[in-house]
């Protein structure tokens, strides 16, 4: 069915079903990076506090990147997927709180931007032992391949030019 190697992963349905679902998380995660740094801006007019706003996610990620790979070593990597999924999301339903309550500040966007960014360094990291599960160790290549690429393509379709 699959004759170009780089697709082989998609002959497994529930790889097929994980990656819609993975670009479609992906996509909204790049749209709410690009809406802090405006939310940012709009609130402060200062672009000092955007660049400290958009740095802040980078804080978690050698520290983090070690506890998400015990955490992958020593439990199922679904479980930790949805796990970072729902803290992504909790950070995203307190930004909107927040905004309609007309409570958010640069440092509610900073400190829930080091949250989003330890949750997605873990997620990451579960990710990339997740696809040999779906898919087997003779496709797990195509499987990380597939990845990547559709993480720089939803990158790409979510930051205005």
């Amino acid at each position: 069915m699959f004759r170009n190697d780089a697709l082989r992963a998609l002959k497994h349905t529930d790889y097929r079903w994980y990656l819609t679902a993975a670009i479609l998380s992906s996509i909204g995660t790049w749209m709410q990076t690009v809406a802090l740094g405006w939310v940012t801006y709009e609130l402060t007019h200062s672009p000092l506090l955007v660049g400290i706003v958009s740095v802040v996610p980078m804080l978690p990620v050698l520290p983090i990147s070690f506890l998400a790979g015990v955490l992958t070593d020593r439990y199922a990597a679904r479980f930790i997927i949805i796990g970072s999924n729902m803290l992504a999301l909790a950070v995203a339903v307190s930004l909107t709180l927040l905004s309609w309550a007309n409570g958010l500040d640069v440092w509610h966007l900073a400190i829930l931007n080091f949250f989003l960014a330890s949750a997605m360094v873990v997620d990451s990291t579960a990710r990339k032992v997740f696809n040999s599960d779906l898919v087997g160790k003779e496709d797990v290549g195509s499987a990380v391949g597939l990845n990547t690429a559709t993480n720089y393509v939803t990158l790409a379709s979510s930051v205005p030019a």
